[in-house]
């Protein structure tokens, strides 16, 4: 009973540490996802073929709309308005949560949205639409050039466009556009994001660009140089990318270095990311998930092993022996009483060792273990393993 209660305990502990995401199925279940909007404690999600799902609880039940036939790729919320944006029927808006739609704009496929003060403007496949009343009409800006637009956004009096042929900017309401594609080696920009005087570009393969000048010039952040960026969140020094099959990414620095979030995020990827409250939503191809903001922002334990190599586990799977190396001089990580023990996935402890700190690289024999799988615990630190 007590090796049971230890394992419980270990159980917890460990998905406490490594476990982020959860993903909210009640009522929805694990379709496609495409986008995300938050208010309060209310959270929608647009959805392929089954139109808006409501939450009055951040996403723990959900319940269909009344526009519930169409596939709703991007969402937004100004004032009392709840604005959807169709794959070919256009926009619908909502006063009242969902209960009744109008279907304000009848045609075109709607990638995007964007809000500065009164105006709502809207990306379409070729098109920009803006509206001045929330939604109820929308007036078409044409940006005479033959694109494919995946994202719109507003920087002060620029209206900013991702597009198959690289960024648009225009300076005027959209009278007059203009190309911004110096620095970039990849003109399939798929993804905007804007904090202050920084322009956050994800391209469909190349990775991500950064503007600090209002797109005159680009710079590539090349850690994540060759990943399909699907969605950026940016916010103070912090950016959030959500990739095409590669999970979601995290920077605190701008973008200049990242770390994978992952942990509980099952489906690798992520149509759109959103902040409501102290979370932070995905939309995914498999659903939409939720974490703690400040989980996935703060460096715990298990970003600092795959970022600072740590605590290393080699060869992993293993047979007769496995060495333990990378955590010299950490005692910021470990506990005074450095010792190592492995567990069996019942909860027993099946090898005790005290060790020094300093000793660098250790070597285990580990042939008399039967094969399956482990978790060595140093100090505060665990990892698995495997034994052949």
């Amino acid at each position: 009973m007590k090796k049971l209660i230890y394992f419980l305990v270990f159980v917890l502990t460990t998905n406490f540490a490594f476990s982020k995401w959860s993903q909210l199925t009640n009522g929805l279940g694990y379709g496609l996802v495409y986008s995300v909007a938050v208010s309060g404690n209310n959270a929608f999600v647009g959805t392929f073929n089954k139109g808006v799902y409501s939450s009055t609880d951040l996403g723990n039940n959900w319940n269909p709309t009344n526009l519930n036939s169409n596939n709703v790729i991007s969402l937004t919320i100004s004032g009392n308005s709840l604005i959807a944006g169709t794959d070919e029927n256009g926009i619908f808006i909502s006063t009242n949560n969902g209960q009744s739609w109008s279907n304000t704009l009848t045609t075109g496929s709607i990638n995007s949205f964007a809000i500065s003060g009164n105006k709502i403007y809207a990306g379409g496949h070729k098109e920009v639409y803006v509206s001045t009343n929330n939604g109820s009409s929308w007036t078409e800006i044409n940006t005479e050039y033959d694109l494919t637009i995946s994202d719109i956004k507003v920087k002060g009096n620029l209206i900013i466009i991702s597009s198959s042929i690289g960024v648009l900017i225009s300076s005027d309401n959209g009278n007059s556009w203009e190309q911004y594609n110096d620095g970039f080696d990849d003109l399939n920009v798929s993804t905007l994001a804007v904090n202050q005087n920084k322009i956050f570009a994800g391209t469909s393969g190349g990775g991500i660009y950064l503007s600090t000048d209002d797109g005159n010039s680009w710079t590539k952040k090349t850690e994540i140089n060759t990943l399909n960026i699907t969605t950026l969140l940016a916010y103070g020094n912090n950016v959030f990318a959500g990739t095409f099959n590669n999970n979601v990414y995290f920077s605190s620095d701008n973008g200049n270095s990242w770390t994978k979030k992952d942990n509980g995020l099952n489906n690798p990827s992520t149509r759109f990311l959103t902040i409501g409250g102290d979370y932070i939503f995905a939309a995914t191809d498999g659903g939409v998930y939720r974490s703690k903001l400040s989980d996935l922002t703060s460096t715990d334990v298990n970003d600092e092993i795959k970022k600072n190599d740590i605590f290393l586990i080699n060869p992993n799977p293993a047979s007769d022996f496995i060495e333990i190396s990378g955590f010299e001089d950490r005692s910021d990580f470990l506990k005074d009483d450095f010792s190592i023990k492995i567990y069996n996935t019942i909860g027993e402890c099946v090898l005790f060792d005290k060790q020094n700190q300093n000793a660098g690289t250790i070597r285990l024999n580990i042939d008399f273990l039967a094969k399956g799988f482990y978790y060595l615990k140093i100090g505060n630190l665990i990892e698995k393993f495997i034994k052949l």
